[in-house]
């Protein structure tokens, strides 16, 4: 049984929780609380140089990080990745497009606003992502205009990969409802067999430093920040149990999808 390295609010561990839901396949989990630091543990970094999650083990101890790899790994011979050479090249543009564009827009703008860290990061930064994200959904929009899904007419790991993060967009202070093509597709994914959400929302996630701060594109261009507030929610709960001793873990759950 593979071993997933996950943290609840993290959006790159959701696609790899989604894949495995979806497949069926039985899994392990070992949660990392990476907003608290515990992914710099000596222990962890073994799993994933940069500390970060998702993770997996393998059977044989094999680790593979980033969570656009395992998305690879895992789907490989199943719907999910295409065995023809140009279709599988689409799925891949999609992933490299995730990587690349949402990454380094709408992702780091809604952790930035998670974290406390926005307000930190300057306008000119803040405006730099912002229009990154914008972007973003102006591409996704258009090319969602054209097929159902992004890499044609079948549901991708291209769809999980793009899903994650931009379907909680607004927690970047992204105007997604703006964004027609995109909301219909979000909703196309989610009608997905075997789909499993976040489970979390934003009134209802685990406790952790941060302050939820919105407007960001306002932000940008005037230099002020409206904080909402300080994040509360529920504790993690449920299918965790006692674990063994580690230096970098919290608890041990075990997941299986049916």
């Amino acid at each position: 049984m593979i071993t997933l390295y996950d943290y609840r609010p993290s959006q790159n561990a959701y696609k790899v929780r989604l894949l495995l839901n979806q497949l069926g396949r039985p899994y392990r989990t070992e949660y990392v609380s990476i907003f608290e630091g515990e992914g710099q543990s000596e222990a962890y970094l073994m799993a994933n140089p940069m500390g970060a999650v998702p993770a997996i083990r393998l059977e044989d101890g094999t680790f593979i990080a980033e969570s656009n790899a395992i998305l690879t790994y895992l789907a490989e011979g199943s719907r999910f990745l295409p065995d023809d050479p140009a279709a599988r090249a689409k799925v891949m543009q999609w992933l490299f497009f995730e990587s690349d564009y949402i990454q380094n827009g709408a992702a780091s703008l809604r952790y930035w606003a998670l974290t406390g860290k926005l307000i930190s990061r300057g306008a000119e930064l803040v405006g730099q992502r912002t229009e990154t994200a914008l972007r973003t959904l102006r591409v996704l929009d258009r090319e969602l205009a054209e097929r159902p899904f992004l890499a044609g007419q079948a549901y991708t790991i291209a769809d999980i990969s793009v899903f994650a993060y931009m379907h909680r967009a607004d927690e970047a202070g992204l105007p997604l409802a703006q964004y027609g093509n995109v909301v219909a597709w979000i909703q196309r994914v989610m009608d997905q067999p075997k789909f499993v959400s976040k489970g979390l929302s934003l009134q209802h996630r685990p406790a952790f430093p941060g302050r939820i701060v919105s407007e960001t594109k306002k932000a940008a261009r005037g230099g002020g920040f409206l904080a909402l507030g300080p994040v509360t929610g529920l504790s993690l709960s449920g299918s965790s149990r006692s674990s063994p001793p580690s230096a970098w873990h919290r608890r041990t759950a075990w997941s299986y999808c049916p």
